[in-house]
């Protein structure tokens, strides 16, 4: 939960660079990533947090 409209490809792709992935590690970097979300929000803001809540109990 941040305000960055972002996504979990956006932010793979931009750790990507910075990550030395073996052929070996790549099947489970694809595996981490898929167990990550991402919800965009306002920290003063009641409805993001509503928004949020919804996201968690949904997983």
């Amino acid at each position: 939960f941040a305000r960055s409209d972002l996504t979990v490809d956006a932010i793979r792709a931009s750790c990507l660079q910075y990550l030395k992935v073996t052929d070996k590690d790549a099947d489970r970097l694809s595996a981490f990533f898929s167990r990550n979300t991402y919800i965009s929000g306002k920290y003063a803001d009641e409805d993001s947090f509503s928004k949020l809540d919804t996201h968690i109990q949904s997983l």
